[in-house]
């Protein structure tokens, strides 16, 4: 099993030369989405780098490369996919969630010591999916961008067995990953809103180095 430097996935971006103006340019990409930029564009820009940062770190490049319109084709494509897969999950639990409910009212109507069972039923339901949308579809989606950025492929990121391969390579590293990047990420995010919410811009620059950096490292071999 592969090791995971964690301290570096933590860290790689900050001797870089072009670390401040590279956090510069994407804080005003962001910002611009407001003033000038429409969101449908800086977004997939983004997108975009961001799966070229965890491709450099996959072939071992621990550097920042310059951020260009031409990420945006790529970015896109992944975003469209990614929107079109939360958008089917969302209408499935949301459809789970309303046929709970009407069950529950109607057996209520006839028995109140079934209906009270159906309702805790209906709450425990609900508390697993959406414990399942905010926590695990989160973490697939952070193996998703690794395994496509290594195949440059959309479809290997609907495929069962590059997720089987992913964690027979890397087991709880890849937990652990997601782990210390949420963490990070969030403690960055507070830090950002308490510097006036200024300081959110390059928080979330920042944010995609580290997703890179923990990304970027897992084992890929074997997907495709």
């Amino acid at each position: 099993m592969k090791t995971i430097d964690y301290a570096k996935a933590l860290s790689w971006y900050v001797n870089d030369k072009k670390f401040w103006p590279t956090v510069l340019t994407i804080s005003l990409y962001i910002f611009s989405c407001v003033l000038l930029l429409p969101v449908f564009y800086v977004l997939p820009v983004l997108t975009g780098y961001s799966l070229k940062l965890i491709r450099n770190i996959q072939e071992g490049k621990y550097e920042l490369p310059e951020l260009e319109s031409g990420y945006w084709k790529e970015g896109v494509m992944v975003l469209l996919v990614t929107f079109a897969f939360y958008l089917l999950v969302g209408i499935v639990v949301s459809g789970v969630i309303a046929v709970s409910q009407i069950t529950t009212h109607v057996v209520r109507e006839y028995s109140h010591f079934g209906g009270a069972l159906l309702r805790l039923g209906t709450y425990m339901v609900s508390l697993v999916l959406q414990s399942t949308v905010s926590l695990v579809f989160p973490l697939i989606s952070f193996v998703a961008y690794s395994i496509y950025a290594k195949t440059r492929n959309l479809n290997s990121m609907f495929m069962a067995s590059n997720y089987k391969q992913i964690w027979e390579s890397n087991r709880w590293n890849v937990v652990i990953s997601y782990g210390l990047y949420f963490t990070a990420t969030s403690a960055l995010g507070a830090i950002g809103l308490l510097a006036c919410c200024v300081g959110i811009l390059p928080a979330l620059a920042i944010s995609m180095f580290l997703m890179a950096g923990f990304a970027g490292q897992l084992d890929t071999k074997g997907v495709s």
